[in-house]
């Protein structure tokens, strides 16, 4: 071989072994939501070789560490390929990244980005960075609150709205068993902006609410009667237009408090269970004894935990809407409660999931929820 070729093919070959490898940085280091709620970062991808730099797939991996009774997971892994698709390829000593953003779901906790690239020569690499998650403005603006309700502590947020004119509206809304109220904060924005006062409480055994999930039973009750009396005491809220919205559980315990408030200037209850008997009847062997743990197994609890058996005794106006994730038996038990409502002339709205037709989503759901707040809450 000459000399020269030699000499070139060598200082090729150190050019590459020298050359440094990609670096995947995230700004900033840590997580801290803003106060709608967001996290939001700047994903960096630097190539510091001769060759293109083209970015594959992207993952989430994530871990709570939030301390609170919640249900839900405490860790898990998205995949966000998608956004990896997004990334412009980087040429020799450039760099390239997109903005990310994403509903803060914890306040404490770590996310890690793992990203999969390959260069011109098609060596694949795998980057990642790990960041702390340390808080959430949006928490920090609505302290949750514990309210004391026999020897059981309830936790309530409060998301207060401009009342320097006139008290507002004020919605309660209930979540499911297993959600804490401080997870929901983000979600009932929606509502403040619209200029409804948003008190949200967690069930039994939900974020800092203590006893056990109860299948909205008494201690159900009681906590929601607990919050929606706190809310009617708040200085931004006109106690003469209350409401209260639930989801599941919450729907359930929900109408069971409006039974005794006739007041209420409305209900929404979505994808309530309205008869435990036929809600009951189709589960499987393994989640009717959790059902019986939580419910009991005698018929008065059951009954004490029945709308349907209510559905005559509710004044207050209620919107019964059931999406396409509501299991059928307990569809046909609310409109059973809606027929029942209709027939002694008692004021009510339904929109039920028609397998046979379009499917009736959550969001489309909520629309119809938000529009009836407006016209139930809306000033004499």
């Amino acid at each position: 071989m000459r000399p020269a070729l030699a000499l070139a093919m060598l200082a090729a070959t150190a050019a590459i072994a020298s050359a440094a490898p990609p670096v995947f940085r995230i700004e900033p280091d840590t997580l801290h939501a803003d106060t709608l709620g967001m996290w939001r970062a700047s994903l960096v991808l630097e190539n510091h070789d001769q060759w293109g730099l083209y970015p594959d797939s992207l993952f989430l991996d994530w871990k709570c560490l939030d301390d609170d009774a919640s249900a839900f997971p405490t860790s898990g892994t998205m995949t966000l390929s998608a956004l990896a698709r997004a990334i412009e390829p980087a040429g020799a000593d450039e760099q390239t990244g997109l903005d990310w953003s994403a509903p803060a779901n914890f306040e404490r906790g770590s996310v890690t980005f793992r990203l999969y690239a390959h260069d011109a020569k098609k060596v694949s690499h795998a980057l990642s960075v790990t960041l702390a998650v340390t808080g959430n403005a949006l928490y920090d603006l609505h302290p949750p609150v514990l309210l004391d309700v026999g020897s059981r502590k309830v936790e309530v947020v409060h998301m207060s709205v401009d009342a320097s004119v006139q008290p507002g509206s004020g919605v309660l809304y209930v979540p499911p068993a297993g959600v804490s109220a401080r997870s929901m904060m983000r979600w009932a924005s929606q509502l403040v902006w619209r200029g409804h006062a948003v008190s949200i409480v967690s069930l039994p055994g939900s974020g800092h609410s203590t006893g056990a999930a109860d299948r909205a039973g008494p201690a159900s009750v009681g906590a929601v009667e607990a919050a929606l009396d706190r809310l009617a005491h708040e200085p931004d809220v006109d106690r003469a237009r209350l409401a209260i919205w639930g989801l599941g559980e919450g729907a359930t315990a929900a109408l069971l408090v409006a039974e005794k408030h006739p007041d209420l200037r409305g209900v929404v209850a979505q994808n309530a269970v309205h008869d435990p008997w036929s809600a009951y009847r189709a589960l499987g062997s393994d989640a009717r004894e959790a059902f019986a743990r939580e419910a009991g197994r005698d018929s008065a609890s059951w009954r004490a935990r029945s709308p349907l058996a209510a559905a005559a005794h509710i004044a207050a106006p209620v919107l019964v809407l059931q999406t396409e994730d509501a299991p059928a038996p307990e569809t046909a038990a609310a409109r059973e409660f809606a027929a029942i409502r209709s027939e002694k002339g008692l004021p009510v709205e339904s929109r039920m999931n028609e397998p046979s037709g379009r499917a009736f989503q959550r969001q489309e759901a909520v629309r119809l929820a938000i529009d009836y707040l407006a016209r139930r809450l809306k000033r004499p």
